[in-house]
């Protein structure tokens, strides 16, 4: 099964087309942040973009 406590501290999510993941994630500061894609093709489909971390 999955531990319940994390193994592992990354800033890459790998996944595949068609998969939606949850993620749980902490920040050390506040402000925007980009995530993206790997691959730039993607931008244009909305695989980019910021989101804003508050306290």
């Amino acid at each position: 099964g999955t531990s319940l406590e994390p193994t592992e501290y990354t800033d890459t999510v790998v996944q595949g087309q068609g998969q939606r993941d949850v993620l749980e994630l902490r920040f050390p500061y506040t402000g925007q942040y980009m995530f993206h894609a790997h691959k730039t093709e993607f931008a244009s489909l909305g695989w980019m973009g910021m989101f804003e971390v508050v306290e």
